[in-house]
């Protein structure tokens, strides 16, 4: 069973823009959480990834692993890790 995967990102961050083009690339499907449009959505973050003000913010599986920031090799190694 594929991951959830939530991205916490903005839209003018281009860390962010690099990510999702990754996911679409491995047809990895992600519910995108825009933090610099949506106050709701940079709460969740917030409550999702305590501390972390930074995007972009990878959830996986509600919680249960965290990424900060854009490492091919770490997104990779989280995702096959399952």
């Amino acid at each position: 069973m594929p991951p959830k995967v939530e991205v916490f990102s903005m839209s003018t961050c281009p860390h962010c823009q690099m990510l999702k083009s990754y996911l679409a690339e491995k047809g990895i499907a992600y519910e995108n959480h825009d933090v610099g449009e949506d106050k709701a959505a940079y709460d969740l973050m917030k409550k999702m990834a305590p501390g972390i003000r930074t995007v972009p913010v990878i959830v996986l599986d509600d919680g249960a692993k965290i990424l900060t920031g854009f490492e091919r090799a770490e997104l990779d190694a989280a995702l096959t890790a399952r």
